[in-house]
Formats: C-alpha cells, sequence, structure tokens
C-alpha cells in the first residue's frame, strides 16, 4: 500500500497521501517530511466526521469525492468503503527541506 500512496505522490503538486478508517485510525501513509502524520490525520478526520454528520442531517448518505480547498491547497477525500484515501495537495510549489551535510 505504501508503494502505491509513494507512486500517488509523484503526481504534480502532490505533497502526501493517507489511509484512513472512519474512526481516524491510519492504514498507511506517505507525507512529505514536513507533513506531521498525526496532525494530517487529525485534521483528515475531524473534517470527515464534520461533513459525514452534516450529510446525515441533510438525508444524505455518503460521498464518493471529495475536495476541501484552503489558501495553500486541498485535500481530497476519496471513499474506498472501508477507509478512505485523502491526498495533500500544494497549490504552490514548495521544495523539501535541505538535507543536512551528514544526511548525505
Amino acid at each position: 500500500m505504501k508503494k502505491i500512496l509513494g507512486e500517488l505522490n509523484q503526481e504534480v503538486g502532490v505533497r502526501g497521501s493517507l489511509v484512513l478508517t472512519p474512526d481516524g485510525m491510519v492504514v498507511a501513509s506517505n507525507l512529505a517530511v514536513d507533513l506531521q502524520e498525526d496532525l494530517v490525520a487529525a485534521i483528515a478526520s475531524s473534517a470527515l466526521q464534520t461533513i459525514r454528520r452534516a450529510l446525515g442531517q441533510l438525508g444524505e448518505s455518503g460521498f464518493s469525492r471529495l475536495v476541501l480547498n484552503a489558501t495553500y491547497g486541498k485535500m481530497v477525500f476519496v471513499d474506498l468503503r472501508i477507509a478512505y484515501l485523502v491526498v495533500v495537495h500544494s497549490r504552490r510549489q514548495v521544495r523539501p527541506p535541505a538535507r543536512r551535510a551528514s544526511e548525505a
């Protein structure tokens, strides 16, 4: 699964991706080094819970794909039936942090 997420992350602008259960547990993730898995998962889980609750109040059962747009990027949610694929996309080109000489 990590390999598939890694391939997805090769798309232009994608900063990372993860698979999240409906209750917020991370199944697999592949995020840029400057993205914290627990923070991304918490934001995604909170958004999913709020959206599912609102859809339920509107009499809707769910969604197949959802895009949340923000100033600096977006999160794309895809319902996989047993989990959610979450893709973090940046609107601006962000270079990864420079590697220290000791890491080269």
